[in-house]
């Protein structure tokens, strides 16, 4: 979805921040210039997202499942459309996570779907294979 370049204005900017996903930019060169404003600004979405998992797991640990997954759900949603290596081994542990909620909810279908997309993104995701 096209926006306003956050360095020059510019209409139609379709370069996101790779770091927080929520600004765009024209160009490689718009971003670099107003990268001393944004850094103060800017959330690795990474570490949002880790986050995210983190509180899911408390809940789980309560047994707070219905919980637990919304925190999953939004850590899933934190990601980027295109994932670095350490990002998609991240990501597969939530949805592998997910897949146990599911497991304990008995919601098969949903336990095998986010099973197999951990698998997708981690094929070493042991947790995810049981």
């Amino acid at each position: 979805m096209p926006a306003d370049c956050a360095a020059c204005g510019a209409d139609g900017a379709r370069k996101k921040c790779s770091r927080c996903n929520s600004v765009y930019y024209c160009t490689k060169d718009c971003q670099a210039s107003h990268w001393k404003t944004h850094k103060l600004e800017c959330t690795d979405v990474t570490k949002a997202a880790q986050e995210a998992k983190a509180a899911g797991n408390d809940f789980f640990i309560k047994g707070d499942i219905d919980r637990a997954l919304t925190h999953y759900e939004n850590a899933v949603d934190l990601f980027p459309k295109k994932l670095l290596t350490d990002q998609k081994v991240e990501k597969g542990k939530v949805f592998a996570n997910m897949a146990e909620c599911h497991l304990q909810q008995k919601h098969w279908e949903d336990a095998v779907r986010c099973a197999s997309k951990a698998l997708e993104l981690d094929p070493m995701n042991l947790k995810a294979l049981f």
